[in-house]
């Protein structure tokens, strides 16, 4: 996963970025050759990793969930009455254990089906569940805890009602962001650059202030919206 030279997380290759916008940095009194800080990067690059880490945190604001990978998480799910199927945060890549009450339960009485994030009690009544290689892709890393043949063959029984009453321990997310995920965010910081140019009026633009001429969410548009619509997170545990 990329990082700003601050460390910070972000989606877009920093360097990527700076080839993408086609801003004259010039046109916001920024220099392209300045290194005020001493970090390495230029006063440009230091601005446009600001605006990404801003951007990047409005892309989770929006899909309500983060496209970072997670290993050794705990999630924290309410038992719903007369439900078979709870939701984790997808993509799954690996699920090492569930608890109800702070008891583990056998690996014969859950599975997982990794793309849709969908937690299955079995060993009950009602119909069989059956996980075709949709369920399963080579793209998102994940790892069954059944074989093809024991998920055809399982019936799902219901979750236990209760209120963070199941926990699951599990690995989630992504190595590498969505591509349109990494477009929106390169978009997103362009099209404030571009607001911001537009905007200056002989201002000279401060790094460490950006926010004075336009902000992130004056840039946020419906071509951005639809990028990420798919990627929206629904119904996820705390």
């Amino acid at each position: 996963m990329p990082t700003t030279s601050s460390g910070e997380t972000v989606y877009a290759n920093p360097d990527e970025l700076t080839s993408y916008i086609q801003t004259d940095p010039q046109s916001l009194g920024l220099s392209t050759t300045a290194d005020e800080d001493g970090d390495g990067t230029t006063d440009w690059q230091d601005f446009l990793e600001k605006l990404q880490s801003k951007a990047k945190g409005r892309i989770d604001d929006y899909c309500r969930r983060d496209f970072e990978l997670h290993e050794g998480e705990t999630v924290t799910l309410d038992g719903e009455r007369g439900t078979s199927v709870l939701s984790l945060p997808s993509p799954v890549r690996d699920v090492q254990e569930v608890r109800i009450d702070g008891s583990s339960i056998d690996t014969d009485s859950w599975h997982v089906k990794p793309a849709s994030g969908s937690l299955v009690r079995t060993g009950g009544r009602a119909s069989p569940v059956r996980a075709g290689p949709s369920d399963y892709p080579a793209t998102s890393g994940a790892v069954g805890r059944h074989s093809a043949a024991a998920r055809n063959h399982v019936a799902e029984a219901e979750w236990p009602p209760g209120y963070g009453n199941i926990e699951v321990d599990l690995d989630h997310g992504y190595q590498t962001p969505p591509p349109a995920v990494r477009e929106a965010e390169m978009k997103l910081v362009d099209h404030t650059v571009v607001g911001m140019a537009q905007k200056r009026e002989g201002m000279v633009v401060q790094a460490d202030s950006f926010e004075m001429a336009v902000n992130i969410p004056v840039a946020w548009n419906a071509e951005i919206r639809g990028m990420l619509k798919s990627h929206r997170e629904v119904g996820v545990g705390n």
